[in-house]
């Protein structure tokens, strides 16, 4: 079977490679998801990264969380180089937490739009585990069992909420015609298996953007600007696919940066929301350690404690 599948998808894999030097992320429907598996597939190999579009609810729920605001003091920091406040909340999600309605939960506010992520995910890994052989991908127990991508989604995660605003005690009354761009997040690759996140946007829609997701293709010597829908929900590869899965097929993780261009266009604000999935504690790691002593290694690095708010904002992410 695995020699079948794996003959029957090259074939896919050539046709999406060919158009990997693109920078526009693949997307597909959330409602061809189960019977779109081989290209989602080849477009994971070839690029890193998928969109997922027409999700029900999900494009007034990416509003909300626009609208949002969320900001804790203890919790911002002042980019000098733009000149912008930076919150960063994280959250450690244990398997099953999401319906938790627990009030220490300090992203409990993005209740609807965190159950929306899970299940576009878990629609995605049952419909990949459906299609890849768990010989191929998948995960080994200290047990001895073996189980397929959909065990992701009783794995732990980790979720972080950033918003970029201008401080409130600075007023600027002069303008410049001078631009420059400057990373706000250098280079990296997040260390989850993959990373489902939104796409960055203002509450105000007449505030110019001034934020480029700069990611970096395989096929590519330089990054590029990513080409997105903003009501998309970004599907990215982390450095967890080869850390984490036992896994013969060579998914790449994606690395991205997050630049952002000043000058004298308009900015009020900026949310993002993201999530990663990482598998179950019990699970055998390549290196031979379990996932749980990775996993306790990696959020104490990262400064999240588990239903807190941590500092950290690099996701546990590994720069390139």
């Amino acid at each position: 079977m695995a020699r079948l599948f794996l003959a029957l998808f090259m074939a896919a894999f050539s046709a999406a490679f060919s158009a990997a030097l693109s920078s526009t992320i693949p997307d597909h429907k959330y409602e061809s998801i189960d019977t779109d598996a081989p290209a989602i597939i080849a477009d994971l190999l070839s690029h890193g990264a998928i969109l997922i579009s027409n999700i029900p609810n999900y494009a007034e729920q990416r509003s909300q969380l626009l609208d949002l605001k969320l900001i804790d003091p203890t919790h911002t920091v002042l980019d000098e180089d733009t000149a912008l406040e930076r919150t960063t909340l994280t959250n450690n999600v244990h398997a099953g937490s999401l319906s938790s309605t627990d009030t220490t939960d300090p992203l409990s506010p993005l209740q609807p739009l965190r159950e929306t992520v899970d299940k576009v995910v878990s629609r995605l890994l049952a419909s990949l585990a459906a299609t890849v052989p768990k010989s191929l991908a998948g995960v080994v127990y200290e047990n001895g069992v073996t189980e397929g991508l959909d065990s992701l989604v009783k794995g732990e995660g980790i979720e972080h909420y950033h918003y970029y605003t201008k401080p409130t005690t600075t007023t600027t009354t002069t303008t410049t015609t001078t631009t420059s761009s400057s990373n706000v997040m250098d280079l990296h690759t997040d260390a989850g298996v993959l990373i489902a996140m939104t796409v960055g946007g203002s509450s105000n829609e007449h505030s110019k953007d001034p934020f480029t997701l700069m990611i970096h293709p395989p096929t590519s010597n330089q990054p590029v600007a990513a080409d997105v829908n903003p009501n998309s929900l970004i599907i990215m590869l982390g450095s967890g696919v080869s850390n984490y899965l036992t896994s013969t097929l060579p998914f790449p993780a994606l690395p991205h940066s997050l630049s952002v261009t000043t000058s004298s266009a308009p900015f009020t604000d900026r949310t993002w929301y993201g999530r990663m999935y990482f598998p179950p504690l019990s699970t055998v790691l390549p290196s031979g350690e379990t996932f749980g002593s990775a996993y306790r290694r990696l959020t104490a690095d990262t400064n999240t404690p588990s239903n807190g708010v941590g500092g950290g904002s690099d996701c546990g992410d590994e720069e390139v």
